[in-house]
């Protein structure tokens, strides 16, 4: 085997004694990698080192990480943010507020079907509904209709034909 190694002004390595293919040392312009810089280095300091040719200061290595999170982060109006996971009426609020400094067309709502359920022959999905109500504004008149008794939800014994629905078995329930 030769003794060709490749070195650059940039990076320099030394290969283990039995391994030639495993590196017992690397500079990074003549930093010590292994020594120096791993596990105490960040990423703004190795960048900054890689192009400038030596270590940054603080205040340099803080800028070159504020202007990476500035140039990575794309903001709310950026389309990969504009997804809202949807829980119930918490959720449907917060999807409210978004669609109302975002474009409602260009959200992407993430919403909870795990309590979706077939009820005396009718598929319920609360979560879809009630985010589908909040959107068309329908939530607050609900609300207040039944507030001031214009409507009275049912309770699940009227909804059972007079059997609470914690009485078992249940045949309404199917339990």
């Amino acid at each position: 085997m030769s003794d060709d190694t490749l070195r650059t002004r940039i990076w320099r390595e030394e290969a283990e004694a039995d391994n030639p293919f495993a590196a017992r040392a690397a500079y990074c312009h003549g930093y010590d990698v292994y020594g120096e810089m791993l596990g105490q280095a960040r990423w703004a300091d190795m960048l900054y080192l890689l192009f400038r040719g030596e270590a940054p200061s603080r205040a340099q290595a803080d800028m070159l990480e504020a202007l990476a999170v500035a140039l990575a982060n794309p903001g709310p109006r950026d389309a990969s943010v504009h997804a809202a996971m949807c829980g119930g009426v918490g959720g449907s609020r917060f999807l409210c507020a978004l669609a109302a400094v975002v474009d409602p067309a260009r959200i992407t709502a993430i919403i909870n079907t795990g309590d979706d359920d077939w009820f005396h022959g009718v598929y319920v999905s609360p979560d879809p509904d009630i985010v589908t109500y909040a959107l068309a504004g329908e939530v607050d008149l609900i609300e207040e209709q039944i507030r001031f008794g214009a409507v009275r939800p049912a309770t699940s014994s009227e909804v059972c034909g007079g059997i609470p629905a914690n009485t078992f078995p249940n045949p309404t329930f199917g339990h």
